[in-house]
């Protein structure tokens, strides 16, 4: 900290500091207040952030009294060691005899007993290839976001039945780094050779396009989850990014008019914004029977003067921040939303949900 005449502050203070992605380690010097504090004395201070598993470039804001700063720091590709793990399953057996199959498919709906040979294969692999890491999964029995219930979304969660094996006594955690659709995940990916360029990399399984949503896209920006194809490269100040979806097909509606004539049309993403009420729910969106992981949900900050005018956009987590009912089309959140609040800037609140 400096003062006006750019000599370090003598004074102790405490500053508050946000980060875009990751985590701050250590001592929160007043755990009440949002975000990180930390003590600067003489006008210095340290701290450590804990980066997360996928390489990306981070924004951190410090906040002390009246004064604001800001960073850019850049967490790398982690080229860790080479790691191969599976499992090949033999059974030889009648088919109402298959204890490790799900329940649902352990007795054959035709009655046929007959002894079966089954053979199934599940692999996961990880680390260096030269400069790249690859990550990459594969399971010939069932998609690989499939859960307890034999249901597939878009970027899985962790349930009950998927932690065999819970760890005590330390602040471990479960994140599922190959999200696919499909029985198939890869990626390979690199540290970019430009500085504070996203990096480069090849994957197939599911993604959003965060690329195509920057904050200088203020009217081209496409903010979707999809599953597919997805590569990005950076050419010295050129990057480029591309996509294939093969989920991004809407749904059929079929009609009916009054002179009895009927037709059809397609619909894909929906985009609802809704005023906040006070409350942590319900908030009902205008289609039910949602594609799930599908949803991005956020809440913006509008002038009030021009409605549509985003000043500010915080995308929220489901499950940290909200929980979604995909068959009937409603949210609710974790903490009371506050009602619409004008502040003196002349800015206010809203939520703003996308599905499919």
């Amino acid at each position: 900290m400096l003062d006006a005449q750019g000599n370090r502050s003598q004074q102790s203070v405490v500053v508050t500091l946000v980060a875009s992605a990751g985590e701050f380690v250590g001592a929160d010097a007043d755990s009440d207040r949002d975000g990180f504090q930390v003590k600067a004395g003489k006008g210095q201070f340290t701290a450590q952030l804990r980066s997360v598993l996928q390489a990306q470039t981070v924004q951190i804001a410090a906040l002390a009294t009246n004064l604001e700063a800001f960073a850019q720091i850049q967490f790398q590709t982690n080229l860790r060691p080479s790691l191969v793990t599976g499992v090949i399953n033999v059974r030889i057996g009648k088919k109402g005899t298959d204890y490790y199959r799900s329940f649902r498919d352990f007795l054959p709906p035709d009655e046929d007993n007959k002894t079966q040979i089954d053979i199934n294969s599940a692999v996961f692999a990880t680390g260096r290839v030269g400069n790249w890491l690859f990550t990459g999964a594969y399971n010939s029995d069932r998609t690989l976001n499939e859960d307890c219930d034999g249901n597939s979304r878009l970027f899985r969660d962790t349930n009950d039945c998927t932690e065999k094996y819970p760890v005590y006594g330390d602040s471990s955690t479960i994140e599922a780094t190959t999200p696919s659709q499909d029985s198939l995940y890869l990626r390979l990916e690199r540290n970019s050779r430009i500085l504070g360029a996203e990096p480069d990399f090849a994957m197939w399984g599911d993604y959003d396009t965060k690329e195509f949503s920057c904050s200088s896209q203020e009217y081209t920006a496409f903010n979707r989850k999809l599953h597919g194809f997805k590569a990005n490269y950076n050419l010295g100040n050129l990057q480029v990014t591309g996509f294939y979806g093969n989920n991004v097909e809407g749904f059929q509606r079929d009609t009916i008019a009054p002179d009895g004539t009927s037709g059809y049309y397609f619909e894909g993403f929906q985009r609802d914004t809704i005023a906040p009420d006070g409350t942590s729910g319900y908030y009902f969106l205008s289609r039910q029977l949602l594609i799930p992981g599908s949803e991005s949900v956020f809440i913006e900050v509008e002038e009030l003067n021009r409605p549509g005018t985003v000043l500010q956009c915080d995308q929220l987590s489901r499950g940290t921040d909200y929980e979604i009912d995909y068959d009937c089309g409603t949210l609710i959140f974790r903490q009371p939303v506050l009602r619409t609040a004008v502040d003196e800037e002349g800015r206010c609140d809203s939520l703003n949900a996308e599905s499919r």
